[in-house]
């Protein structure tokens, strides 16, 4: 039996947002879940294979689920959570502008690669090399690991729960499109200055690439 109907309003992603979420409110999925193949999503939802892969992509950086390289997306342990349920509504608002958002990423995120840092433990720097590898497809020898993940655990290493929140929500509301070769450059360059207690170059390597994605390609 299928868990989801067809859409029908206009902003496709975010009427599947709203579906998962309310799927998952209802108890009809719950943590450890995993959902169907994006192509049976789409069946489902009698949408594009795009407009799924954009709401998982917000369910994602809302910590909502958790997508695992090669094996599939599953539901979040804090899922339920009100905290992931906003950062997805507010993904889904649409009077952002993108510069206003990338200010607010210019604002935040460095200061979080700064502070991460210093607060780094050993399981971030393993956290870190390994979704560096992933983005690579070193690890799986499948697509490439989402690019907003690594941003993500740099705010989880400052351990401070409302960057990881801030950093979670402006993610969420921001398409990238990247040019991959620059983008593996810049993050490799703010993890190695992670992982080394630099945070002065930690700040300013993640100032420069967040800038370039601003301009259109980092």
């Amino acid at each position: 039996m299928d868990v989801f109907g067809t859409i029908t309003r206009s902003r496709l992603h975010d009427a599947i947002v709203e579906e998962i979420v309310g799927g998952i409110r209802a108890g009809r999925l719950a943590a450890g879940d995993s959902l169907p193949a994006e192509r049976l999503l789409a069946e489902q939802f009698g949408v594009g294979r795009s407009s799924v892969r954009e709401a998982l992509r917000i369910l994602e950086h809302a910590g909502v689920l958790e997508v695992r390289v090669g094996k599939g997306t599953f539901v979040t342990g804090e899922a339920r959570s009100r905290a992931a349920v906003m950062r997805a509504e507010a993904a889904m608002v649409g009077d952002h502008s993108t510069l206003d958002v990338f200010v607010a990423r210019i604002a935040v995120e460095p200061f979080c690669a700064e502070v991460a840092a210093s607060a780094r433990t050993t399981s971030d720097e393993q956290a870190l090399r390994r979704l560096l590898d992933e983005q690579r497809g070193i690890s799986s020898g499948d697509e490439p690991a989402d690019p907003d993940r690594l941003h993500r655990a740099i705010a989880e290493a400052t351990h401070n729960s409302v960057l990881v929140a801030l950093v979670g929500q402006l993610v969420a509301m921001t398409h990238q499109v990247t040019c991959h070769e620059l983008r593996d450059r810049a993050h490799a360059q703010i993890v190695a200055s992670v992982l080394a207690g630099d945070g002065t170059r930690a700040r300013e390597a993640m100032t420069a690439h967040l800038r370039a994605i601003e301009e259109g390609c980092g």
